[in-house]
């Protein structure tokens, strides 16, 4: 996905905001520490001024009550009986029901309890007159002392240092206008647990001495974590005075802070979105908006240049001193720069298609100097092909009658590519042709050819050729190999490669003496010629085309007409070379030497014979009038339909001779089927109708009226007609 300058400045925008946040939350989170610490303090200073007023006007109290009125006296009493009587009692419940701790509580001290039927307590019979008011009343006490601190619960206990106990007097949490009190139960005591005797080791004192007590001042929490808890001791040197239990709830102050909290960091959030906003206007004032400048400028420039259109440099107008503005004169430089080029280009692209259109008349000249028709009478066809790997080249054939029995047959490659090449090559081959047509011995032929071209011939080129004279009519080939590849000779069995006399190049060796080699070839015998470019050209992993695949690629193509060859040839050295690029012009030819007859012979039945037939027919007498190749087809055509469509033989072997011979086609064509003569069924239909007489017979009439001569006779079992076809 592409960013844009506009994405990637808002994605900074926002991580930097996203970092502020992260930040305000940190410091929310500190801030929130140090509240309540701060909280923390607040509360326990409050507890103790709270507990040492308390204290204060506890004693007050206690020096002026009587002792029937004395609240000490429910300390002392409590204090008195557990030691006496609770302490050590083996009855003391344990983990059993809060009814069982209740009535054992009640049955020892009785007048802090109610009674079970719930009229008035009995005083008490030992220290004096203690009851549940004076209890109530202290812990009235206590009640107002923690409103005034805030606190949660409040209790006045007894310290029992030697048991490592504590021995509840008055908790604010006992009530006794339920059914059954609820809250640590005054007299009940509590087993301090090893972290408890911890707490009370290391005391944390607050600086606080009211009275001249010591206050002992430590805090534990609630395992869930609801409340805050202060425990408040007071001691006289050693004596253990009271202690005063002040819970806070937790959950307050820290919904206080979180809220707080939450407001600061939604502060800063909404600062962070304004700061995103602003940043971002103003990255697209300052950057954006000039890009876009540059945006819509090289557009035009772009779509002008495609267009064709006059180029000039187009201003952007930006007036920044930034780095926009640096970006701006880069482009501007870059556009005159392109319109240089630009210019450059336009002119040596003229020069170039005008050196281009000079190359293609150059090769089309070279070209029309080469035989502009395949050769085909009724000595010999000849195929050929060229391909240059430039526009114009150095490789050439021939061919040409020196009189009526001796045909020339050359193909040459000369050194190097290109213009000089091409020259050269022209210059070759006028001198082989002259030479040859001169009727000079052909050893004595090369010989001038070679000094000639040696003559001022400062390049240094030269020429590799096969140079040969063939007799027609005794079909002798007297050749001079002169530095090039061997040809192939294309028999009716195998395909194999020519044996030359070794021979140095044309324009090599001044006064070089040529050694001429004679074959005497056979019937229906090709002979295939090429230059290296064809078993040199190589593919993409450097591999050489080779000999091996062109005696391949012609001993599978054999039985095929010329021309098929030789295009197969050409379509197997493309895929083996594929994209790779031609270093070397590729030039071929094949000639056949025609034999008195075309013979055919069809075992499996069908109508691709008929074109089988007229195709070769019209390649290898091509250089007869198109009319009468026109009739001969239609001849065949009409004869081989009937013996495909009404022959009921299921083995029918068909075989055709076909000769053309002092200007008459004799055409002699037999098959195996039933006896059957057409030329009477076509009598009988013209003389007389006969609704029930078999479809067919009509085209011999056709087939009658194009030839001279027309015959059949029933021989060894075979049907055969006889035809003549005379060439007007």
């Amino acid at each position: 996905m592409r960013l844009y300058i506009r994405h990637k400045i808002f994605l900074l925008g926002f991580g930097l905001t996203l970092f502020l946040v992260i930040v305000a939350f940190v410091a929310s989170f500190f801030t929130y520490k140090n509240r309540v610490e701060s909280k923390y303090d607040e509360y326990l200073k409050t507890s103790i001024d709270v507990a040492a007023d308390w204290l204060s006007d506890l004693r007050a109290k206690v020096e002026s009550y009587s002792t029937s009125e004395s609240r000490s006296d429910v300390v002392n009493y409590v204090i008195d009986t557990y030691e006496t009587i609770v302490a050590d009692d083996p009855n003391y419940p344990k983990n059993t029901s809060l009814e069982e701790y209740y009535n054992y509580f009640n049955s020892k001290y009785s007048d802090l309890y109610p009674s079970a039927s719930g009229g008035a307590i009995i005083g008490m019979s030992r220290t004096g007159p203690t009851n549940r008011a004076n209890h109530a009343s202290l812990r009235s006490d206590l009640v107002s002392a923690l409103s005034v601190a805030d606190g949660v619960l409040g209790e006045l206990v007894y310290y029992d240092q030697t048991r490592n106990r504590y021995v509840d007097i008055v908790n604010t949490m006992f009530k006794f206008e339920d059914e059954t009190a609820t809250g640590d139960f005054p007299g009940s005591y509590k087993t301090l647990t090893a972290e408890d005797v911890k707490i009370i080791d290391y005391i944390t004192s607050g600086g606080y001495t009211p009275l001249g007590e010591t206050v002992r001042i430590y805090n534990r929490n609630y395992a869930d974590g609801s409340y805050l808890t202060y425990y408040i001791d007071i001691v006289d040197g050693d004596k253990f005075v009271g202690r005063i239990i002040m819970n806070y709830d937790k959950l307050v102050i820290q919904s206080t802070l979180q809220e707080f909290a939450i407001i600061l960091a939604s502060t800063l959030l909404g600062i962070g979105v304004l700061l995103v906003l602003f940043y971002s206007y103003f990255a697209h004032l300052m950057v954006v908006k000039n890009v876009k400048k540059l945006t819509k400028t090289s557009d035009k420039f772009k779509d002008d240049l495609l267009n064709n259109k006059s180029l000039e440099v187009i201003k952007t107008n930006i007036n920044t001193h930034d780095e926009i503005r640096m970006l701006s004169d880069s482009f501007e430089m870059l556009e005159d720069e392109i319109i240089s080029y630009a210019k450059r280009i336009e002119e040596e692209t003229t020069s170039r298609l005008k050196m281009q259109s000079e190359l293609e008349i150059a090769s089309d000249i070279q070209l029309g100097a080469l035989p502009t028709t395949n050769l085909n009478d009724e000595n010999v066809l000849i195929r050929a092909s060229i391909k240059s790997a430039k526009e114009v080249g150095g490789d050439f054939y021939d061919y040409f009658y020196i009189d009526d029995d001796h045909l020339a047959i050359i193909i040459s490659d000369v050194s190097g590519k290109g213009v000089p090449a091409a020259l050269f090559m022209m210059k070759a081959k006028e001198l082989i042709k002259s030479k040859l047509m001169s009727n000079e011995e052909l050893t004595k032929a090369c010989f001038d050819v070679n000094n000639a071209l040696i003559d001022n011939n400062k390049q240094g080129l030269f020429i590799t050729a096969f140079i040969g004279i063939l007799d027609v009519k005794s079909r002798v080939l007297r050749f001079v190999n002169a530095g090039h590849e061997r040809p192939f000779i294309i028999g009716i069995k195998d395909v194999k490669q020519l044996k030359v006399n070794s021979n140095f190049i044309l324009g090599g060796v001044e006064n070089f003496e040529y050694n001429a080699d004679e074959i005497k070839l056979n019937e229906k015998d090709k002979l295939f010629l090429h230059t290296d470019g064809l078993n040199e050209s190589i593919n993409s992993n450097k591999e050489e085309f080779g000999y091996d695949r062109i005696l391949k690629v012609l001993e599978e193509d054999k039985d095929l007409q010329i021309s098929d060859c030789l295009n197969n040839m050409k379509g197997e050295l493309a895929t083996f070379v594929g994209d790779e690029e031609a270093f070397d012009d590729v030039t071929m030819m094949i000639v056949e030497l025609k034999t008195p007859k075309l013979h055919f012979k069809f075992v499996n039945r069908g109508y691709d014979i008929i074109d089988i037939v007229n195709n070769r027919i019209n390649d290898y007498y091509s250089y007869v009038d198109s009319k009468v190749l026109s009739e001969v087809n239609i001849i065949f055509d009409e004869l081989l339909n009937n013996y495909v469509s009404y022959e009921d033989k299921e083995k029918l072997v068909i075989e055709i001779d076909i000769e053309l011979k002092d200007n008459v086609f004799i055409f002699d064509i037999e098959n195996n089927g039933v006896e059957f003569n057409p030329l009477d069924t076509h009598e009988k239909k013209i003389k007389e109708f006969d609704p029930d007489m078999p479809l067919g017979g009509l085209g011999i009439r056709l087939v009658q009226k194009l030839s001279t001569d027309i015959k059949y006779q029933r021989k060894d079992d075979k049907n055969i007609l006889k035809i003549k076809k005379a060439i007007k």
